[in-house]
């Protein structure tokens, strides 16, 4: 039956445990065995015991709809007791254990958001890679996720697609290089206080590369751009984007939505909170805004 995720059995740290230990003992006897005459055999026994303490990576499969996400992570002779699934910073973790002991576990860093409401149940069947635990996930923004995991190369020969569980109707959807296209800023966690560093103010449109609701204004924010470059005084004006779905953690900071009300976020400082601006139709509107964000904040008048 189908579960809310929850903590691993206590069970499950107590075999670890006994086996970190076990392997612990298994090496002080070897080398106490073997003493100082032979180096290399108590290497390769240390080699062999921490191995035997490190966890093994299950393979996995995924389909999707249009609402949600389906992981199964398959382990051969699983204990269902064992299993446990969490989505600390919205990546998935699991682990378990198999019945002969054998620790799995799991981290996929997630291609985009998910809700906190995750359910698993164990398969009554299993398959070639072994008992299947099929994990539901919902998404936060309804649409066709081009991947599942933001490197698939780190997963390669682990990961395959469930085709029984893909809505074979969902059409990929058409992404326009839009950074590149408008010779935008590209702002990434990485040179966000570099980038801070070389233009005041910097305005960042924060945006998935698939959502269409705020087309309009995403060209009007283009066009402010080219506007700025050509005039003196905005010389300093920095324009630049935040790809949510491949920045996640700061896409989620600076408030990544797909809804009409779009919103661009000023800096202007290193280390200081942005400032939120409505988005507009007109880039001389834009402009406008903008202006009022350069030199400092206060000015002393002398009377």
């Amino acid at each position: 039956q189908a579960a809310e995720v929850g903590h691993a059995p206590p069970s499950f740290a107590g075999r670890l445990r006994r086996r970190r230990t076990q392997a612990s003992l298994s090496l002080s006897s070897a080398m106490a065995a073997c003493g100082f005459h032979n180096i290399a055999a108590c290497f390769l026994g240390f080699v062999a015991a921490v191995a035997a303490t490190k966890p093994l990576t299950p393979h996995f499969k995924w389909g999707q709809t249009k609402d949600l996400v389906f992981i199964s992570v398959m382990v051969r002779d699983l204990d269902p007791t064992s299993v446990a699934v969490s989505l600390p910073d919205g990546d998935l973790r699991f682990k378990a254990t198999s019945t002969k002991g054998e620790e799995h576990m799991l981290h996929l860093p997630l291609r985009e958001d998910v809700e906190d409401e995750v359910k698993f149940e164990v398969a009554a069947r299993p398959d070639k890679w072994g008992v299947a635990t099929v994990i539901t996930l919902n998404k936060v923004h309804k649409h066709r996720w081009d991947l599942l995991v933001q490197d698939p190369k780190k997963f390669k020969g682990l990961m395959d697609k469930d085709w029984s569980r893909e809505d074979a109707e969902l059409e990929p959807e058409i992404e326009a290089p839009y950074v590149e296209d408008h010779d935008l800023l590209e702002i990434t966690a990485a040179n966000l206080n570099k980038t801070l560093a070389k233009y005041s103010p910097l305005v960042v449109n924060v945006r998935y590369p698939w959502c269409t609701q705020c087309k309009t204004q995403d060209d009007t924010f283009a066009k402010a751009a080219r506007m700025a470059k050509k005039n003196r005084r905005l010389k300093n004006v920095g324009f630049g984007v935040v790809d949510a779905r491949e920045e996640r953690r700061l896409g989620k900071q600076l408030g990544a939505k797909c809804e009409y009300t779009c919103q661009y976020q000023v800096f202007t400082e290193a280390g200081e909170d942005p400032c939120t601006i409505k988005s507009q139709y007109a880039e001389t509107e834009l402009i406008n805004i903008v202006k009022k964000y350069i030199g400092p904040a206060v000015t002393l008048v002398k009377s």
